[in-house]
């Protein structure tokens, strides 16, 4: 079969992401497959991606498109300056999609393309799109197929198939261009594209039309994300885009989210409403009602009140954020959730004139001391508060002045349990931006109820982990590719903390001699030493055996004695210096493939059917992950402390990235020291606890961070037995 795909975009559309999503176009769709990219009311920049399969093609052409634009200049709700702005009624905006389209189709009436696509253009392609994959997209006798959903009434229009060859396909195509060259589309209750489509859909399929839905089950608005699409595209749909283009910082504030859970939010300097939104969402995670309360200038704002708060970001109309938050109501109440607002204009001195409560209030309007300060009396009371815009030196030892630096000032005199939340976001080009965190007074910033906050990364570069990758494909001749049938065998997993007990272990396997022992690398020697030969040792590591590990130990010491009974489950990432040593050893090796950041966007040359084990930043945690892969449901954890067993001799150490290579962490009472690798550790077991599929029995000994986590959270049961059930 031969394929063809149609987008569209304006300038805006060109600037903030069409550009992007022709580069991954570019990248990663098979070469014979050829992209018509229409754009429209600009002029394409020379710096556009090129490519032999890459069309450009000007709408602006097109002249039934432009005489139904000049019929509609008065009609579309974003030409007549009425307010409010009505997306469901901007039927010049919708248009240039259909227009593209369709021009398109009439292009390959009479040639072998048999299926084209539509791609909306704010889609990312991140892995390959093969001819076959295509083929098995468009297999069977079929007209159309499109993306549906069962909770709102319209598709998901960002992608659509038609076959050109089917007479069918093609008398749709014409019904839908028709419905725009005569201006039938304002007689529909919504005029945009989705709305429309599926009208004509219901019609045609009464007439014979085959249309295969490729999401009938989904719930709620992203149809993209839950088809199989999203395992090769991204859609930046609508919230999406917003969210994305947020600061990396407010990561932070959307973990914090997750774990308080508030049911009421209060935010000043609401902006443009992305970080609004993107708390929204986390709340709605675990409650079915959220109130959000927003406080900012808005079109009031001026240029002295700008410099005198250090504001760069453009002016957001309160009737933009009221449409906003609006259509956001409507969507949630379709999916089941409430949610309501309360939106302020103004000076925050002026409007917010007394105590207000909320469960969650990020402070972020206004950077003076004045400002600053008002705000946090009137809100400090509440029990978890984030100031946004706590200013730091950047890398040249610049930070932005003491004038604007009220964040800080007023941060400098709160009692309460707080913390900086540090940064790389730069700062209008000078210094560098973070958070701090004020908890409840009864309450300290690192208690379960507050996230572990690090940021995991790849310990090696991507470069590396790549090259890695495509050595030990040549090296390990089996792979671990495929998922198992659930057993009722007993993993026994062995960690390295310091509060493995070796005797515990011992009578674990004495009264379970079926269990199977399962270690990493650290935990591999002490193992053998105490007459325990491990079944597998996970190997995940992508630095070289040389030099100290995480752990303080010679890395090729650790492999100073290799059991030949053992299984070596190695990673691609796995440095080639262990695989070869292990080799040397005449070790049994199976590869597995571990996902990561460096691997996100693909490896070149490598199988798209293969088994990714996700599951944490340590191969402690990857092996749960792999031996649930194999089959096993039954684990038993040990030496998982991710904490140190004293305190360092040099506490205030700094790591090689100029940050503090130990940290002192409280979890209910109880106080311990760690690194930032290992609480990235414990912060994936927190993560496991809370997510950790049903069908799992997990009990885990020992004690540090990690053995304390488990008795506050992970040793709850995440469903009653049967006899809670039955007889309860």
């Amino acid at each position: 079969m031969s394929y063809v795909v149609v987008t569209s975009f304006n300038e805006e559309g060109y600037s903030k992401y069409a550009q992007e999503m022709l580069k991954s176009f570019k990248k990663h769709w098979d070469k014979s497959i050829t992209l018509e990219a229409w754009y429209h009311d600009f002029e394409l920049p020379k710096s556009a991606p090129k490519a032999k399969n890459i069309i450009y093609k000007n709408l602006n052409d097109v002249k039934d498109m432009l005489e139904y634009r000049k019929k509609m200049t008065h009609i579309s709700s974003s030409h007549t300056g009425k307010q409010p702005y009505d997306w469901k009624r901007d039927c010049i905006k919708w248009c240039h999609k259909i227009y593209g389209l369709t021009e398109s189709a009439r292009g390959h009436w009479h040639d072998k393309t048999h299926w084209m696509f539509w791609l909306d253009a704010d889609t990312i392609t991140h892995s390959d799109v093969t001819v076959s994959f295509l083929d098995k997209l468009t297999a069977g006798d079929k007209d159309i197929i499109h993306l549906g959903r069962h909770d709102i009434d319209y598709s998901e229009t960002s992608f659509i198939g038609i076959n050109l060859l089917s007479m069918m396909g093609k008398e749709f195509l014409e019904d839908f261009r028709g419905c725009y060259d005569t201006g039938e589309t304002i007689a529909y209750r919504e005029w945009h594209d989705g709305f429309i489509f599926d009208r004509l859909l219901i019609v045609h399929k009464a007439h014979g039309l085959v249309a295969d839905n490729l999401t009938p089950n989904i719930k709620g608005i992203d149809a993209f994300g839950q088809s199989h699409l999203s395992s090769i595209m991204y859609h930046n749909k609508g919230m999406k885009k917003e969210l994305n283009a947020l600061a990396p910082r407010y990561k932070f504030v959307g973990d914090m989210v997750d774990h308080y859970k508030p049911k009421t939010i209060i935010e000043t300097g609401t902006n443009t409403g992305a970080r609004a939104l993107m708390m929204i969402q986390h709340a709605l995670k675990h409650t079915d009602a959220v109130h959000y309360t927003g406080y900012d200038l808005f079109e009031d704002t001026t240029p002295e009140l700008n410099l005198k708060e250090f504001n760069n970001k453009p002016m957001f109309s309160l009737k933009d954020m009221e449409n906003k938050l609006k259509e956001l109501t409507v969507t949630l109440k379709k999916v089941g959730k409430t949610f309501t607002y309360k939106l302020y204009k103004g000076d925050v001195k002026t409007t917010l004139k007394e105590k207000m409560n909320a469960d969650f209030v990020l402070i972020g309007g206004g950077t003076s001391y004045e400002t600053v300060h008002h705000t946090y009396e009137m809100l400090k009371h509440n029990p978890q508060v984030v100031f946004d815009d706590y200013f730091g030196k950047d890398k040249g030892g610049k930070k932005p002045d003491e004038e604007y630096c009220g964040v800080n000032q007023v941060a400098e005199k709160i009692t309460k349990p707080n913390s900086v939340l540090r940064s790389t976001d730069p700062c209008l080009g000078t210094g560098l931006i973070g958070l701090v965190v004020v908890c409840d007074e009864k309450e300290n910033l690192f208690q379960p109820k507050v996230p572990i906050v690090v940021t995991p990364k790849d310990s090696m570069p991507k470069e590396h982990i790549l090259k890695n990758i495509k050595e030990n494909f040549k090296l390990i001749s089996k792979w671990m590719n495929h998922g198992c049938t659930a057993n009722d065998g007993t993993i026994i997993l062995v960690s390295a903390g310091p509060s493995l007990d070796i005797d515990l272990i011992k009578k674990q396997i004495k009264e379970n001699p079926k269990a199977k022992v399962v270690c990493v690398k650290h935990s591999y020697p002490i193992l053998l030493e105490n007459g325990i030969k491990p079944w597998v040792c996970t190997i995940l590591d992508p630095r070289p055996v040389t030099g100290l590990s995480t752990h303080g130990i010679v890395r090729t010491d650790l492999f100073k004695t290799v059991d030949p009974s053992t299984l070596f489950l190695v990673a691609g990432m796995t440095d080639i210096s262990v695989t070869n040593l292990l080799l040397e050893k005449h070790a049994q090796i199976i590869g597995w493939h571990a996902y990561s950041e460096a691997v996100a966007q693909g490896v070149p040359g490598m199988d798209k059917s293969i088994t990714w084990i996700t599951g944490g930043t340590n191969a402690a945690m990857r092996s749960v992950s792999i031996m649930h892969t194999l089959g096993f449901r039954d684990f038993k954890l040990h030496g998982f402390d991710f904490s140190l067993n004293e305190e360092p001799k040099e506490p205030e150490k700094l790591d090689d990235e100029g940050q503090k290579a130990f940290l002192k962490v409280n979890v209910e009472k109880e106080q311990f020291w760690t690194t930032g690798e290992l609480l990235a550790g414990a912060q994936d077991l927190e993560k496991f606890f809370d997510t950790r599929p049903k069908d799992i029995s997990l009990e885990l000994h020992g004690t540090g961070l990690g053995g304390t986590l488990w008795k506050t959270n992970g040793s709850k049961k995440l469903s009653p037995d049967y006899k809670q059930v039955l007889y309860g």
